[in-house]
């Protein structure tokens, strides 16, 4: 596992016309703050992906080399979901030292509507060292 501080990602506009019906998924929650929340059911909008979030570092501050070969393929589509909303407060702070270092303050953001759901994916069939193989197998 990255630790927290080295994994920033790039997000893009993605075009496609692969559509996932609107089959739902239970989406229970892994990070502690939120892992006592019932586990919530979604369903896929019947829309294509809309996104493609990848790995980057900013200004020359490359992720340490014990954790640089998982971050970089780090790779997410994203495809709209119809699902429950958070409606948390919450306080995020930034761990990425380069942000850290412009003196960004902790923001006071509200979750709310569930929108995207955001996959592991390989690139043009370059996967990841040791194969395939990954989360749900």
């Amino acid at each position: 596992m990255p630790p927290p501080d080295a994994l920033d990602v790039k997000c893009y506009r993605v075009e496609s016309h692969q559509v996932v019906g609107t089959q739902p998924i239970n989406l229970p929650h892994l990070n502690p703050l939120f892992s006592t929340l019932p586990t919530e059911t979604a369903k896929f909008a019947a829309l294509p992906p809309n996104q493609l979030c990848v790995p980057v570092s900013k200004n020359k501050q490359t992720p340490p080399d014990t954790v640089l070969p998982i971050i970089q393929y780090s790779d997410v589509l994203c495809y709209p979901i119809q699902g429950q909303p958070l409606n948390r407060p919450l306080t995020l702070t930034h761990l990425n030292p380069v942000l850290r270092g412009m003196g960004l303050p902790p923001e006071n953001v509200v979750v709310t509507t569930t929108d995207k759901l955001c996959v592991p994916v390989a690139k043009n069939g370059f996967f990841p060292p040791g194969g395939s193989a990954g989360f749900g197998n």
